[in-house]
């Protein structure tokens, strides 16, 4: 197909063409309605008719659609015009990388930054379950101020497709060798194409990374890693031959980035890294690593400093937890929150130079931000609602101390403008997280969980962090410039807490912790390029950064305790069950035998695992990777979610049998229960853009309808009655309701709010168990359901009271005589340091 200038394809005037391709032919265009230029990828006729060439481009349609990074062409619209398909993305001006490779061996130090914006693109590609399968130098484009576009999703395999069996995967995947000799085309191109594609294997996203290494390979040393005359000679090279070694200049340049290559370009998919954002982190670690003079001449001799050294001054001495901590105007005034000695949270000042702080007689409150006019904004009355959401009233009070002003409630985080004029907030309102800047502005909703939100220098974007699964801190690192859609700067971190800016406002500094490996604080640029600005053995938090540079870190030791106990053995009844750093306890069987939890901490090398372990003591048993959600009413199954697909729901026998996996497509799981006397289980979860609701779920067959359309779910907790026909839950409100699985009713249980948690059904499913988050000892109410009748039950004291402000789980037995619990421990130590930014 030849679109002549002043053609129109719906609103959009061709002016040219800009190249042309397998998949279609790429045209210069002008949106008559925004003004603006686009490019327009279109079908030529002679394949518009192919059934299978349709498919592949709705399929890149919906791969480009679902994806939203500085690393990835933006997507604009999808269509088709006078019969004609085509999408709509940004124009860019550039180069392409095979242009690049071209002119000989790119400079090494350019060639890793190039590699790592490529890992950081398709990172976020592989989180939304998209797997390019075509990556090769042709397909990516670096801009004209050096940042790199990963193109063409044509042959994307959306390993999420809601596709029925056999028209996902299949359908888009042509036999390599089949293709050779028949079609006289492949999907990929062969000199790139992982062993596992050649062999018409299933792939993943190992087979993306099969290819960055052999592009890596051709950037430092301007061959391909794998040649032959014809494509039948690079499939035998790909499938029997090592590639060749890196020159030997470039391995001193870089120690050890020829074991990287050669570990990308593993014949077997589970000798390569595991994933892009590992392969980021891998090769930023290797380019900022300073190499001793002796051993790197050619690396010194490039004027690459190593990084200065970071000097650390401490200030904070007391045994406690640490919330939030600011810098004032004047960048050595220390504004922060502490509950010291298990005693209630302050507000402390304090001064670089001096050990000592001074408490400003505020209690109870969280520091938000400190304004350029020397005004703290903080929340008070905060409350748990779960899954680390603490929720207060945003308040102002001068430095020099006084009575806050309140000014608006359900504020989770907030910050002042740089201007100290106005405030921005992340709130939930309604069981939405809203993001208004300035307050009552709302510049972005979403049903994910967001946290940390931070002004740029100049004021002109928010940076936050983004949490897709309730009750998980896994994430990105966002920034949002009012009036346009947000954009992810990284890929996925297993944790990923606290964020600050730069001074000069072109990285955003933040606390994370990769798929493997121990956490530290790593630095983003907008255009997506991460670095390791400081790792250590523990968790480094960035607080905030001082115009000068300085910035504060709080070293944190966190912990989740699990302990069992018993209504009439008191104090000396308690046991602690805990197993490694973070044991989040999810269930206690009925009986009061078992307890289910999982380990997502810095003890489980960044692989989630569920555990059982008897209440009578005893070690504990793996039983899966992922999180888990309840115990089977008979003992033999625990539900388990993968954290890599929050999709699927994992039947896990707690001795001998086999897994049973159900695919529920695009609802994104947040807890199940098991519903007693039937073959299927509650899910708590949200469909794309939606809140979270109650899907009933057929276990034989995997049907999932909603239980009522209109009830959206706060939190993880909601559970099932032993009879099989109720479930207590918490709505978007922090009240507590019972919704009946037979007709859908909801009502409400009169009395309850704000911190009120289920903690169990009693057996003749007429009452529940109602815990409170966030005091000290934890009140237990045994509740009739039908009146609100309420029966004070026990009280539970946990061992540890330092770094402790409350229980955030407990769990009763249906008799009401054991319970066991899980709570949060936090040791922290503020830092001043010099040398980080």
């Amino acid at each position: 197909m030849n679109l002549a200038a002043g053609t129109r394809l719906g609103p959009y005037e061709i002016h040219g063409l800009l190249g042309a391709g397998g998949m279609g032919e790429v045209y210069r265009a002008r949106d008559t309605r925004l003004g603006r230029e686009v490019a327009v990828k279109v079908l030529p006729r002679s394949m518009a008719s192919d059934p299978e060439r349709q498919q592949r481009f709705e399929a890149e349609a919906r791969a480009a659609g679902a994806l939203n990074h500085p690393n990835i062409i933006t997507l604009h619209d999808v269509g088709v015009a006078d019969g004609v398909p085509h999408l709509v993305t940004e124009v860019l001006e550039g180069e392409s990388l095979r242009a690049l490779i071209q002119r000989g061996p790119v400079p090494v130090s350019r060639a890793i930054g190039l590699i790592v914006q490529l890992a950081n693109g398709l990172a976020a590609a592989h989180g939304k379950g998209i797997v390019h399968r075509d990556l090769k130098p042709e397909n990516l484009f670096v801009l004209a101020d050096g940042r790199l576009k990963i193109l063409d999703f044509g042959i994307a395999k959306l390993t999420r497709s809601d596709s029925s069996e056999g028209a996902g995967v299949d359908a888009e995947t042509t036999p390599v060798f089949a293709s050779l000799t028949v079609a006289g085309t492949i999907m990929g191109t062969v000199s790139y194409m992982a062993p596992e594609q050649l062999r018409d294997r299933p792939v993943d996203q190992r087979a993306d990374l099969f290819a960055v290494g052999a592009i890596l390979h051709e950037l430092l040393t301007g061959t391909q890693p794998f040649t032959g005359e014809t494509a039948a000679d690079r499939v035998s090279s790909i499938l029997m031959a090592d590639a060749p070694r890196l020159p030997a200049h470039v391995e001193r340049e870089i120690p050890g980035i020829g074991a990287v290559v050669a570990r990308l370009l593993a014949k077997r998919p589970e000798q390569r890294l595991g994933t892009a954002a590992d392969l980021a982190f891998t090769l930023s670690l290797l380019h900022d690593r300073p190499v001793p003079p002796e051993a790197g001449g050619e690396r010194a001799a490039s004027g690459v400093p190593a990084p200065p050294p970071i000097e650390f001054r401490q200030l904070t001495f007391r045994d406690g937890s640490i919330g939030t901590a600011r810098f004032a105007p004047d960048g050595q005034t220390v504004v922060y929150n502490a509950a010291w000695g298990g005693a209630p949270s302050e507000v402390y000042l304090t001064r670089v130079e001096s050990p000592e702080s001074s408490a400003l007689g505020i209690q109870g409150a969280e520091v938000q931000s400190v304004s350029a006019t020397a005004e703290v904004a903080l929340t008070l009355r905060n409350r748990d609602i779960g899954g680390f959401v603490q929720l207060g009233t945003l308040s102002r009070v001068p430095l020099v101390g006084g009575r806050p002003r309140e000014v608006v409630d359900s504020v989770y985080f907030a910050d002042w403008s740089p201007d100290g004029r106005s405030l921005a907030a992340i709130r939930l309102v309604q069981g939405t997280f809203q993001i208004e800047a300035p307050l009552g502005r709302v510049v972005h909703t979403t049903h994910a969980w967001i946290s940390h939100l931070r002004y740029s220098p100049d004021g002109a974007m928010l940076a936050f962090l983004e949490h897709p699964a309730l009750g998980d801190n896994a994430g990105h690192v966002c920034v949002l410039r009012p009036g346009e859609p947000p954009r992810r700067l990284t890929g996925r971190y297993h944790m990923v807490w606290r964020l600050a800016w730069k001074p000069d406002g072109r990285e955003v500094l933040f606390g994370g912790q990769g798929e493997t490996g121990m956490p530290g604080i790593y630095a983003v640029s907008l255009d997506g390029a991460v670095r390791c600005a400081y790792g250590a053995p523990g968790w480094p938090a960035i607080e905030d950064v001082a115009k000068n540079g300085d910035a504060l870190i709080g070293m944190v030791r966190p912990r989740m305790r699990l302990e069992t106990g018993t209504r009439t053995g008191g104090l000396s009844s308690v046991k602690d069950l805990s197993w490694l750093d973070w044991t989040l306890l999810r269930d206690l069987s009925a009986d009061g035998d078992t307890v289910a939890f999982d380990e997502t901490g810095l003890g489980s090398g960044g692989n989630a695992g569920v555990f059982i372990r008897p209440t009578g003591g005893g070690p504990a048993v793996r039983l899966a990777d992922g999180v888990c959600s309840r115990i089977s009413p008979d003992g033999r199954y625990v539900l388990v979610v993968h954290q890599e697909d929050l999709t699927v729901l994992q039947l896990v026998p707690t001795g001998a049998g086999e897994t049973r996996r159900l695919d529920l497509g695009d609802c994104s799981i947040n807890h199940a229960d098991w519903i007693p006397g039937s073959d299927s289980v509650l899910v708590v979860g949200s469909m794309p853009n939606q809140p979270r609701r109650l899907y009933r779920v057929e276990v034989v067959s995997g049907t999932i309808r909603p239980v009522n359309d209109d009830v959206s779910v706060l939190g993880t907790g909601a559970s099932v009655s032993p009879d099989g026909n109720q479930v207590a839950l918490r709505d978007p409100d922090g009240g507590v309701r019972i919704a009946r699985l037979d007709d859908g009713s909801v009502r409400r249980v009169p009395g309850f709010g704000g911190t009120a948690r289920v903690a169990g059904w009693t057996e003749d499913s007429r009452r529940i168990y109602v815990s409170f988050a966030g005091e000290i000892p934890c009140r237990v109410l045994r509740v009739e359901i039908e009146t609100g009748a309420t029966e004070p039950w026990m009280e539970i004291w946990p061992m540890v009271r330092s770094g402790v402000d409350g229980l955030n789980t407990v769990r009763m037995s249906a008799d009401g005589e054991r319970y066991a619990c899980s709570y949060p421990m936090v040791d922290s130590t503020l830092f001043l340091a010099r040398g980080l930014t």
